[in-house]
Parts: structure tokens; sequence; C-alpha cells
């Protein structure tokens, strides 16, 4: 063929042997010649992890993929993780074999997945994706050579996935959605028709309903104001859960329990991809329960209890010495005119936020804990001795804040 057409031609060479293998581990014996193909690579297919991201559905793949790269660079800065180059990163030491699968469909645009069968066998440890800080101290034992063979019980994993302009994506947020349905034996919701999305003229406006909302135990609001395309799941199966989550507000406001926003300082930062930052400048909750009455005050750097929630809250969560003043901040997205909190979005970037301000002094008090002393550092995580991280990241260059909001509710 080169030379006549001047160009090589390349050819997958097999034996008798290898194709006897291929026929035996046939998953669709039933399938026809005409039906059934079989290609032949002439090297193990290499995918990456960005790449793969290309599967996902794509308003959760939105919100999901600039984060994890952002938090996946800080590991990197505090040696947690090796630098990897994501576009690059494959998965070698994983591979599937004789994966047997069909689909279940659960309502129009959404099925599930289920492997019948198969196995996983894993060839090495994920120990060279990890920095000099990254493994514990006592992980020093060789991992071994031989791979690791993992059989998959029938029925035992599954992945719903949904259709999206003619093309279909696995969706993680569905997945976990499904799974709890059907372990609390949950019927089918009504796709396409759950909670309307319902979200406010600016930024500022469907975060301050969002915060009102919570305070008031009121959680139908509270998902009508997440993004109707990161967040669809949670307006399909909102009806599911929501009875649930009612009266149990209900209940609490019965034994008279009560929360009402009463002052809040904000500010709107616009962002480069079209999205918009929120942050709490200060806010003030009164609450009242049948032992008293408080507050909850928080000042942009420390979250205080006065009355009945001082004894929840002494001396108070603040940024540690040396930490920027903390911030509290909502990612906000535009649809159709009104705006929404991403609630994934927001909480990637709060994590980001939170380990860049760690400096590896900081992780060097931690040594011998690696990965598990990096959680201890973060608020809430333990009682390590390093500074108390922020909760999100400190305000912006941008549009000065807005005037503080009245404290009436929507009803």
């Amino acid at each position: 063929v080169a030379d006549v057409a001047g160009f090589d031609v390349a050819v997958v060479v097999r034996t008798a042997p290898e194709l006897a293998r291929t026929i035996a581990k046939n998953p669709y014996p039933a399938a026809s010649g005409a039906q059934l193909h079989v290609v032949f690579f002439a090297d193990e297919p290499v995918g990456d992890v960005l790449g793969a991201l290309d599967v996902v559905e794509p308003a959760e793949r939105e919100s999901l993929r600039d984060p994890l790269i952002e938090v996946l660079a800080q590991l990197e800065r505090l040696g947690l993780l090796a630098h990897v180059d994501l576009a690059k990163l494959t998965a070698p030491s994983l591979a599937f074999e004789g994966i047997v699968v069909h689909a279940e469909a659960v309502g129009p645009g959404v099925a599930t997945v289920v492997l019948d069968g198969g196995t996983l066998r894993v060839r090495a440890g994920l120990s060279s994706l990890l920095g000099p800080r990254g493994a514990p101290a006592t992980s020093s034992a060789p991992a071994s050579a031989e791979p690791s063979v993992v059989r998959i019980p029938p029925g035992a994993v599954r992945i719903t996935t949904v259709a999206r302009d003619g093309r279909w994506y696995v969706s993680l947020f569905y997945t976990l959605a499904e799974v709890s349905r059907r372990n609390n034996g949950q019927p089918v919701p009504d796709f396409g028709h759950g909670i309307r999305a319902e979200g406010g003229a600016s930024p500022s406006a469907g975060a301050t309903d969002l915060l009102r909302a919570l305070a008031a135990f009121d959680p139908k609001r509270v998902v009508e104001l997440t993004d109707p395309e990161e967040m669809r799941v949670l307006h399909d199966y909102g009806p599911l859960f929501l009875p649930r989550l009612e009266a149990g507000a209900a209940a609490a406001k019965l034994s008279g329990v009560r929360a009402e926003v009463t002052e809040l300082l904000i500010g709107e930062t616009p962002q480069p991809d079209g999205r918009a930052r929120v942050t709490v400048k200060r806010m003030t909750v009164a609450v009242a329960t049948r032992e008293g009455q408080g507050e909850l005050r928080y000042d942009g750097t420390c979250l205080r209890g006065t009355g009945v929630m001082a004894r929840f809250l002494t001396p108070g969560l603040c940024a540690g010495t040396g930490a920027p003043s903390a911030a509290f901040t909502l990612s906000m997205v535009e649809r159709d005119g009104e705006w929404f909190v991403a609630p994934a979005r927001t909480l990637l970037d709060a994590l980001s936020a939170q380990l860049a301000t760690l400096s590896q002094a900081d992780l060097d008090n931690l040594t011998g804990f690696g990965l598990v002393g990096l959680l201890l550092a973060l608020p809430g995580g333990g009682t390590a001795n390093v500074p108390t991280v922020p909760t999100t990241v400190p305000v912006p260059p941008g549009p000065a804040p807005t005037d503080p909001v009245p404290s009436t509710t929507r009803s």
C-alpha cells in the first residue's frame, strides 16, 4: 500500500488463541453478526481525568470542573498531592474486564445502567499521586506488585444517566438521588413537574431570599432558589423529601422555636464566567426557643452567640491568628433573567478558599497525619494546633456592598 498510495496502513494482528478468548468473553452471545461488532486497538485506550468529565451531565460538569482543578492545585501547593496534569492524567492502575450491563428506564429522560457482573482489576496503588505530605508516616510499606481483582456482584453498581439535547450523560446527583429513593422505597418522581424554580431579581436578592428561607425553616423556598440546571435533581426529587422536612419545621415552630434575619449586609462581585459571588459581611439572626431568646451574630470575621445561643458558640467561631478575615460567600448563577444559588459550586469554592489560607508550615504541625491532618485543620474537623480556616474567601475588590436589608420575611 505504501508503494502504491504513498502511506502506511496500520495492521493489528491477532492470533487464533486471542480470537478464541475474544469470542469467549462476548457479553452479548445472543447477538447476530449483523448486530455485534468487535473493534481491536493497537494499544490500551488512554483517557484522562478532564476527558472523563465530558460524560458528566453538562450543568454538573460546569459547576464541578473549574473548582475541582483549583482544589487539586491547592493540594499540590501544600504537598499533599504530587504534580499532575489533569489533561494527561490517566488511570493505568484500574481495568474493568467482562463488564455486562443492562439499562432500566426510570422516567422520561432518566435511566439507570446496572452492572450485571464483571471484574475490576487494580494493578497498582494510588500512592504515586500523593505528595510528600500526602501519605501518613506509617504507610512506608511498599505496595504489592500483584494486582487485586474485585468481582462486581450483579446489581451492586447502579449509575443513573439523563438525556440532554439528544445525548445521554452520567449524572452524579441523579445517581445519589436514585439510590436514596430505592433504599427508602419511595415512588418515582414526576420528572420535569417537581418544584418550580423561582430565583431573585439580582444575585443579592437571590442570596437574601435564601438566607431568610433558611432562617424561617422554609425548605420549599430553599429548593426554589437553587440552580434549576445544576440542582435539577432537587427540583425533580423535592416532592419526595419535602413533606418530611416541612413536618419537622412545623414541629419545631410548634415547640416555640423561631428564627428571623434581623440584619444583613452583603457585597456582590461579578465573576468573569458570568456568575456572581455574594458575600455576607454582616448578619444577625434572632432566635427564640422555649429556654429563652438570643442572637447569632456574624461580623465577617467571627460567628458569636448571645443569650440562649451563647452556649453553642463560646467564645465564638473566628479566623485564627494570622488568617485573613472569614467571609461567607455564595456562588450565584443567572438562568433566564433570574438568579439562583449554585450549592455544589459554592461548597467547592469554599473548600478551595479554605485550602488557600493554609501553608505548608501549618501542615508541618500535623506530621504523620497526611490528608487526615488536613481535615483536622479545617473548621469543625478537630482540635489540631493550626489557625482556624475561614469558611470562604475574603471579599475581593468589587462593587460596594448593598445597604442593610430590611428585616421583613417572605410569606
